[in-house]
């Protein structure tokens, strides 16, 4: 899981009341990850059920996410997390949220779209704003965010109520694209902060700028050094082959 994920659950948890059970859908641990796996935290006296396709840590219960076996109506928040680009029918699984949980109840999810292959144990979709927000059409109120460049996001988000209700998602508007991307390792720092957008949202004439390419990820952010490092050698090639008199005026070009 990602910094920027687990930051905008911890936001989440804290501005709305999730009600319990909370059932995380893809909850197993995968070792070795840059960030905690562990969600409980956020939910401290809350019943929390961890499931997952296969056992193993952070696992409670075994769970095919196409055929949940929660009765109808009974959860009362469901999380799935940087999880259905690994479900092969997302929009069965949602349906099956949907289904399972009870009046009023909360459905998070995120997801990835500018992200590396990565199997555990599968790896099917890439989702963008609109799809995520197509997979909770049927949800309300919903929210949906993106965080990346609008045209290419890295990293996607959607929190949605089930049967309306009284839904404080509006403190979410202010807090959710306050959360920094440099929480993830998919965002140049060259960028910062990046920020969640909500649907729709454009870039401003200064976010702009830090945009010159769509596609701003790892293998961007490596471009980006290779041209400063290139940049940085010709400079030094420069001074070192020219005449006394031209490297004292490099120098002073090159605030030297």
């Amino acid at each position: 899981m990602r910094g920027n994920v687990l930051e905008l659950v911890r936001v989440i948890a804290s501005l709305v009341d999730l009600p319990e059970p909370i059932v995380e859908i893809g909850a197993f641990q995968v070792a070795n990850q840059p960030y905690p796996s562990d969600l409980r935290p956020f939910f401290p006296g809350k019943q929390f059920v961890g499931c997952d396709a296969r056992p193993g840590p952070g696992v409670d219960r075994v769970e095919d996410v196409h055929a949940l076996s929660f009765a109808d109506g009974s959860v009362g928040t469901i999380l799935m997390l940087e999880t259905l680009e690994h479900v092969v029918d997302p929009i069965r699984a949602l349906q099956q949220a949907r289904r399972v949980l009870r009046p009023e109840g909360f459905c998070v999810i995120t997801s990835c779209m500018d992200t590396p292959v990565h199997d555990h144990p599968s790896d099917y979709w890439r989702f963008t704003p609109q799809g995520f927000d197509t997979l909770v059409k049927d949800m309300s109120p919903r929210r949906v965010f993106s965080q990346g460049h609008p045209l290419f996001p890295h990293t996607v988000a959607a929190i949605a109520r089930k049967g309306g209700g009284d839904a404080p998602l509006e403190l979410l508007d202010d807090a959710i694209p306050r959360i920094p991307g440099t929480l993830t390792q998919e965002v140049s720092p060259r960028i910062a902060p990046d920020p969640f957008r909500p649907l729709g949202a454009t870039l401003s004439d200064e976010e702009q700028r830090k945009y010159p390419e769509v596609m701003l990820h790892v293998a961007y952010d490596r471009i980006l050094a290779l041209r400063e490092e290139v940049d940085r050698l010709r400079a030094e090639a420069a001074e070192r082959d020219a005449p006394t008199g031209v490297r004292g005026a490099l120098r002073g070009l090159l605030g030297r």
